[in-house]
């Protein structure tokens, strides 16, 4: 009997076994105002679905967090608004930032707070990566210099 509760134990309600193994990736999305909705949704999907097994769509293999300087909904540019999951926090307990960005003129309005965030990650050593016009904010706070970028021309 005791052999059995040792595997009913690492048996989640699914019959999933490896329940209690902690996340292998995490990653922290910083959202820019006005951000594409359609790749900040590609990119998290693309992680739901490699983080699971036998489609429970849970956060096992890989773990996400929206990031903010507040809780305050973001604004994609289709109008879509995503609230933040939590603040700002140690960039270091995440494998990966990913800077998502959109629109243009929603660089504008992006508050001191991410750009002070992104450079303690970067002083912390993250791995940041930038999606869409994300990358334009990277290669603007000099984040780009002495690494090969690749974006997309449309």
């Amino acid at each position: 009997m005791g052999s059995i509760n040792k595997v009913t134990d690492m048996v989640d309600t699914y019959g999933d076994p490896l329940k209690a193994k902690p996340p292998i990736l995490s990653v922290g999305f910083v959202l820019l105002p006005e951000f594409t909705l359609s790749t900040f949704s590609t990119f998290a999907d693309v992680l739901r679905l490699a983080a699971d097994s036998i489609d429970h769509s849970r956060q096992r293999l890989c773990h996400w967090t929206i990031l903010g300087p507040d809780l305050a909904p973001i604004k994609s540019s289709c109008g879509a608004r995503i609230i933040p999951d939590k603040v700002f926090n140690d960039p270091a307990q995440y494998d990966y930032l990913v800077v998502c960005g959109g629109l243009l003129k929603g660089h504008d309005a992006i508050p001191a707070e991410v750009f002070g965030y992104l450079s303690q990650a970067e002083q912390a050593g993250a791995h940041l990566i930038g999606l869409c016009t994300g990358s334009f904010v990277l290669a603007a706070m000099g984040m780009l210099q002495h690494h090969t970028a690749c974006i997309h021309w449309v």
